[in-house]
């Protein structure tokens, strides 16, 4: 269990974790689980330094470059969804896919004179798609299930690259 993963277990048993210096405050309306202290005390170097390098710069949106932090707003979201009353397994899908369209969203496909998939020019079909920060594009009616597709699968592909489970 990586740091981000254990500081959102020591949060989903209502506990935190404040920084001393080289040392780690727990707090917790009740002991933590035997397993969980034990994982704390191996990991704390690592927990530290997660800790020392604090909030992320936008705390809505990982730094994609950095797969501790892609993986940490995952587990944040899940156990969102875990402390709402979700499953395991649904808090986990639900990250994801938020995940998934926050990528999107941060990475924005170039912006072209004609349809992004097919390249022809545009014409009365062409429909608007938001396209992050960068506004819109236009992309052809019967063009965008495929290429929506395909970049859906580009971003799920990275995440998994950068360990998202």
């Amino acid at each position: 269990m990586d740091a981000a993963r254990l500081i959102d277990e020591v949060k989903r048993h209502g506990g935190s974790l404040q920084l001393n210096g080289d040392k780690i405050r727990v707090s917790a309306p009740e002991p933590l689980p035997d397993n969980l202290r034990q994982e704390l005390k191996a990991r704390k170097p690592e927990v530290i330094n997660f800790l020392k390098a604090g909030p992320r710069v936008n705390p809505c949106h990982p730094d994609w470059s950095d797969p501790e932090d892609t993986r940490s707003r995952f587990f944040e979201l899940a156990g969102n969804h875990l402390s709402a009353g979700k499953t395991q397994d649904e808090a986990d899908k639900l990250a994801f896919e938020c995940l998934l369209a926050d990528w999107m969203n941060s990475h924005p496909v170039e912006v072209t004179e004609g349809c992004p998939h097919c390249g022809e020019p545009h014409d009365a079909s062409s429909m608007p798609y938001l396209n992050g920060e960068a506004g819109h594009i236009k992309i052809h009616e019967q063009c965008w299930p495929e290429w929506y597709a395909g970049l859906k699968k580009r971003a799920s592909v990275t995440l998994t690259t950068l360990g998202i489970p």
